[in-house]
């Protein structure tokens, strides 16, 4: 194994920046990364957490979505592709996820 690529997952939140930690990633048809984001143990709360898609090496991550008050844990792509599907660590309350449109 080796390292592919780096990129830092920071969100604005309480008028500081968080980095988020990766969660879970899924691979999209055009090679891009799906990453499901949120605080690490142990470090600062980012007050939920975010899905991002990152095209590779030498690339930003795009933001694609902030979850206020829900932590993404896993993500997946829908069987023909349209969409993400997104789970959420709800600490013992009922499961959450959603289904995230992806753009064609």
């Amino acid at each position: 194994m080796s390292v592919w690529a780096t990129a830092r997952l920071c969100v604005p939140h309480d008028g500081a920046t968080v980095c988020e930690g990766v969660a879970d990633l899924a691979f999209l048809p055009d090679g891009a990364l799906l990453i499901a984001g949120n605080s690490p143990k142990g470090m600062p709360s980012d007050g939920g957490g975010s899905l991002w898609k990152f095209a590779g090496p030498g690339m930003s991550p795009s933001l694609l979505k902030r979850f206020d008050g829900l932590k993404p844990e896993g993500v997946a792509l829908s069987p023909d592709h349209s969409s993400a599907i997104v789970v959420f660590d709800t600490d013992g309350r009922q499961p959450v996820w959603i289904r995230w449109p992806l753009s064609p």
